[in-house]
């Protein structure tokens, strides 16, 4: 029976690209650096620093890089969902009503009325 030692795999950096939703994981693992992309939150590559193809990504379309950089990105999803986006409207289990003295007013000294 042989067993294998697992080395830990740790999160160097995150880059993420607005223009096209491309997104750049570093991973150590040993004494090895990987890159894993993503776009649109989906992995879609695992590299070595070199240039090198991942050996697993290689020759099963997963490796344990991208298994981490996926539920990492899932994560990161959900938060960015959960944060106000004004084009959207506010989360409503964040949102605080403030008082309306602390609102201030919409014009200057005016106090803001409807006309009937």
């Amino acid at each position: 029976m042989t067993q294998t030692v697992s080395k830990p795999i740790s999160v160097i950096a995150r880059c993420a690209f607005k223009a096209n939703s491309y997104v750049l994981w570093g991973i150590q693992s040993g004494e090895k650096t990987y890159e894993v992309t993503c776009i649109n939150h989906t992995v879609t590559g695992c590299r070595e620093h070199n240039g090198e193809p991942c050996q697993g990504y290689k020759f099963s379309g997963h490796c344990r890089h991208t298994d981490l950089v996926q539920v990492l990105e899932w994560e990161h999803r959900d938060k960015a969902e959960l944060r106000f986006n004004p084009w959207h409207g506010s989360n409503p289990s964040t949102e605080v009503e403030r008082p309306i003295d602390e609102r201030g007013t919409l014009n200057g000294d005016h106090r803001f009325s409807l006309l009937r």
